[in-house]
């Protein structure tokens, strides 16, 4: 899946080349969710795969589907004390 979206524009964050180990290449199946691989287990709290949060690195196209690829979370911002 990751190969697909970068051949299509689509540029996720993947600090480990796509080897499951960063765990930055989320993205959300809607509808027809794969089973969880060990990567995901590994890297996913159990309320991310519960929603269909997967690695894109792990998982394959194997048909139509739908996905969402998450937004980066905004860099949190520190007052200065």
């Amino acid at each position: 899946m990751l190969e697909v979206l970068n051949e299509h524009g689509i540029d996720l964050h993947n600090d480990c080349g796509g080897m499951g180990k960063c765990g930055k290449c989320r993205i959300v199946y809607e509808g027809a969710v794969p089973e969880p691989v060990a990567s995901d287990r590994r890297l996913l709290n159990k309320k991310l795969i519960a929603e269909g949060c997967r690695l894109a690195c792990f998982h394959q196209v194997r048909g139509d589907c739908s996905i969402t690829v998450p937004q980066p979370a905004e860099p949190e911002l520190l007052d200065d004390v």
